[in-house]
């Protein structure tokens, strides 16, 4: 009975949390929309009724795919860490980690709040930071192998996005700010040890914090020792995500008759990812779309290339946040504690 209560507690707490998400959801799609509406010319986004529909359809149904691998992947993690939490509280958690990073700089995402929700459903911090953090992990693995690959095949080293990078990385600044930022950082860390100033609610936080890393720490150690092969299979699940999530420009692309380098197009896609890292707009609006833009303008034609930004940026962005949206809703609203509850099998990974 405890462990059912608690259940339904974490659950009536899951909603708190994700309710008022919702509402910036909302806002944010409505002012993106706006935004888009204000600052694209009317005609262009009237030739996106020129899309051959099949593509579009197809188009649609890729950028649900990163759903089904985002919570497979949490299912594997989980599972992997001995923690018993039901598919639709999984699913809930995804949805939502989804729309969090729809409102918040590509940078920080919707970690944060997933990191959170899965402390919610019984997943001890240390574990629950260790699957919060693994997508990005697996994610930059994938791009490590993939991406040079990828750009060899494709010739894609020539494109003048590589130059204007390179010119912008400046080593006459860039070494002194490293430099005088690891002087102050040793010089606050000597402060600290010398000082004899302590604040006990302080001193449990570090205490706390030292308990999560520890736990973190043996997770990381399990992974290496016996989750190695599931590591692969999620690193080969994620480049599945990538792969299809990019592919939507390319449906795009391909529908209005023009002839498509796909392995080019998603190198240049996973370009405008990395920078969009550096956006501080939520969801890095404005800026990928200009990102977009600029960078595949030397490949497609002038009278497509505003209807293609338009298509590329409602698909991957405002239909995938409003469906996340209504999805949620519907899980929030109609879901019972039954089918997503945690199992009394849970276990403490750290022993």
């Amino acid at each position: 009975m405890p462990e059912q209560n608690h259940s339904k507690t974490s659950f009536m707490n899951l909603d708190r949390i994700v309710k008022p998400l919702l509402i910036l959801v909302i806002v944010g799609v409505v002012g993106n929309l706006v935004f888009c509406l204000w600052t694209t010319d009317r005609q262009k986004l009237a030739e996106l009724i020129h899309f051959d529909g099949r593509y579009l359809l197809a188009a649609m149904l890729l950028t649900l795919v990163p759903w089904l691998g985002h919570t497979i992947r949490t299912i594997m993690w989980t599972r992997f860490l001995g923690y018993r939490i039901g598919l639709v509280k999984l699913f809930k958690i995804v949805l939502a980690n989804e729309l969090a990073a729809s409102v918040t700089p590509t940078a920080i995402g919707g970690g944060p709040l997933k990191l959170a929700m899965l402390v919610q459903t019984g997943v001890r911090v240390g574990a629950a930071a260790c699957i919060t953090t693994l997508p990005t992990v697996e994610d930059l693995l994938f791009f490590i192998v993939a991406v040079p690959i990828a750009m060899t095949i494709s010739s894609s080293w020539d494109h003048p996005i590589f130059s204007l990078i390179s010119d912008a990385v400046n080593l006459n600044w860039a070494v002194p700010v490293l430099i005088i930022g690891m002087i102050g950082g040793g010089g606050l860390a000597l402060f600290y040890q010398k000082s004899r100033f302590k604040i006990r609610r302080l001193e449990g936080i570090q205490e706390r914090l030292k308990e999560a890393g520890a736990d973190f720490l043996n997770v990381c150690r399990m992974i290496g020792g016996t989750g190695k092969f599931r590591l692969l299979l999620s690193v080969t699940i994620a480049g599945i995500q990538w792969i299809c999530r990019n592919a939507v420009a390319v449906m795009l692309v391909a529908s209005l008759g023009v002839e498509v380098e796909f392995i080019r197009f998603l190198v240049l896609q996973w370009i405008i990812f990395a920078l969009t890292l550096f956006i501080p707009t939520p969801g890095a609006t404005g800026g990928s779309e200009a990102l977009f833009y600029l960078i595949f303008k030397p490949f497609l034609p002038n009278e497509i290339l505003a209807p293609i930004v338009g298509g590329w940026r409602f698909l991957t962005f405002y239909w995938v946040m409003i469906i996340d949206a209504i999805l949620l809703y519907i899980l929030l609203k109609f879901g019972t504690s039954k089918t997503d509850g945690t199992a009394p099998d849970t276990v403490n990974p750290a022993g």
